[in-house]
This record gives C-alpha cells, sequence and structure tokens, in this order.
C-alpha cells in the first residue's frame, strides 16, 4: 500500500491555465502535484498518503529585502541543514530563490524545498515538505509544482 501512495506521483504533463488551483486563503496558484489536495489548515496542498505538504505564504514585504535578510545563520538557528540554494526563475519567468534543507521530527527525517519570490511590493513564499525516504520521488515533483506559481 505504501509504496502504491507513491506510484501516484507523475509530473504534471501540461502546464494549462486549466490545471492551476489556488492554494486555498491566499491569492497565489499552483499546478499541484497529482492527489494533491487543497488543504486550507495548511493555506496549500497535502497528499495523505506520504505526509508531504505544500504550503503558501504571503508576505506584504519586497521580495528582494525578504531574501536580503535570509543567510546560513537563519536555517541554522531554527535547526534547518542547509543541502542547496540556487537563483532560479519560475514558469513566468519571475525571479525566485530555491533552498533545499533538511530536518528531523520526532526521529523521522524530512526535507523542505523553500521558494521566495515576489515583486517590489510582496512576497511569496512556497514550503514542500516531505519525508527524506520520498525524495527520490517527490523531489523533481514538487520543485515543478513550486516553479509554476502565479502571483
Amino acid at each position: 500500500m505504501f509504496l502504491y501512495c507513491f506510484h501516484s506521483f507523475a509530473q504534471n504533463s501540461s502546464d494549462d491555465l486549466q490545471d492551476y488551483q489556488t492554494a486555498p486563503g491566499t491569492n497565489v496558484k499552483i499546478i499541484p502535484p497529482r492527489n494533491f489536495q487543497p488543504h486550507l489548515s495548511v493555506k496549500g496542498f497535502m497528499h495523505a498518503g506520504s505526509s508531504a505538504s505544500i504550503q503558501v505564504q504571503e508576505i506584504a514585504k519586497p521580495f528582494k529585502s525578504i531574501i536580503a535578510e535570509i543567510n546560513d545563520a537563519t536555517f541554522t538557528s531554527q535547526g534547518y541543514t542547509i543541502i542547496k540554494q540556487e537563483s532560479v526563475k519560475t514558469n513566468t519567468l519571475k525571479d525566485a530563490m530555491l533552498y533545499h534543507v533538511s530536518f528531523k521530527t520526532k526521529d523521522v527525517e524530512y526535507e523542505r524545498l523553500m521558494l521566495l519570490t515576489g515583486d517590489e511590493k510582496n512576497t511569496v513564499w512556497i514550503n514542500a515538505n516531505y519525508p527524506k525516504i520520498t525524495d527520490f520521488l517527490l523531489f523533481d515533483v514538487l520543485k515543478k509544482s513550486l516553479l509554476s506559481v502565479i502571483f
């Protein structure tokens, strides 16, 4: 059963507007991975069978000022280990920063993708969390979903 849950993670083959969904409680749209359901409590999407989630936050502060405040200590002080950070472009060619971090909760290792993008007035911060053992199944699918952001 466990493996069956993960078999359903296939990247969306199309970036058609019909595939976009608004993250509950936000004005942000993404193309969530298959079988991720809207969930108001996380302002995003959840996959019940894997403990994976996508959470969307809107911050009323310029994107460049937010990323200027983020450094290694920002992560390590919260118990995160930085795996990678990179400048990326969203599918709509907006500048973004993508952070890949790991952390442990109740003896379970997790990984998180954090995408920050925005404009002169606002920042969109999207977190995708998943158990580390599912990295080979979820990393690429979640990264593609985060990069689909429209705001």
